[in-house]
């Protein structure tokens, strides 16, 4: 919520700056609020009105994660391919680093050319492996460079709009060791709590039908393995 300036506080400042200098206060107690919740927002917004003077001040994103030393060869390797959005970010990395042995894993962010505040915050985390694309080269570029310089036995790709759960890790690690099983994912269920997916099958004309997409994530339909395309 932006915050409001008083009554009181806008007849001070219209008789003392005229109605000018009103909308710049008003302008920066927005920045201020943006900078806190929607830093990509309040930096198109300073872009637009600079001309005035005003000046963007770094705000804090957040505190750092720190993950715990892992071996040298992890059973998993966790790839975020980020490229700003640090808010999303710091919230995937925090759910990872509180569901997750840190025992059995390596997380490795590769950083898509970041422009926002994204390089300095991952450069105060801790037990992980931050690898710079240089230039952007894209998700897929992202997600290569991240497989290539994995150490796992396996590699995990994870989005950073992602929040993991408890138990995410294992489930996935159980269905990997399955007979005949080369690839596994799980089920992703949107902050409403409703389903988005629960796999997803291929037609043979070529179309995608997400399994599960809206309905209830605890339904008992949902909650074993199953083969998907």
């Amino acid at each position: 919520m932006t915050r409001r300036l008083s009554a009181r506080t806008r007849t001070f400042v219209r008789t003392h700056s005229g109605p000018d200098g009103l909308r710049l206060v008003q302008l920066a107690v927005r920045l201020r609020s943006w900078a806190l919740r929607q830093p990509e927002r309040a930096r198109l917004e300073w872009r637009r009105h600079r001309h005035h003077g005003l000046q963007m001040v770094s705000v804090a994103p957040g505190p750092s994660v720190a993950f715990q030393e892992g071996p040298r060869t992890p059973e998993v390797s966790i790839v975020v391919p980020v490229y700003n959005h640090l808010d999303l970010t710091r919230r995937c990395l925090a759910a990872v680093a509180a569901h997750t042995d840190h025992s059995l894993i390596e997380v490795i962010v590769v950083d898509d050319c970041s422009t926002d505040e994204t390089p300095a915050w991952l450069g105060r985390t801790t037990g992980v492996r931050v690898l710079r694309q240089q230039p952007n080269q894209g998700v897929g570029g992202a997600m290569a460079r991240g497989a290539a310089e994995a150490r796992g036995e396996h590699i995990l790709f994870l989005n950073n709009d992602t929040e993991p759960q408890p138990g995410w890790l294992d489930a996935l690690v159980d269905a990997i060791a399955l007979p005949d099983v080369v690839a596994a994912g799980s089920r992703l269920v949107y902050p409403s709590g409703l389903m988005q997916e629960c796999g997803a099958v291929v037609a043979r004309d070529g179309n995608g039908v997400n399994l599960g997409n809206g309905r209830d994530p605890d339904s008992p339909e949902w909650r074993h393995v199953r083969d998907v395309d």
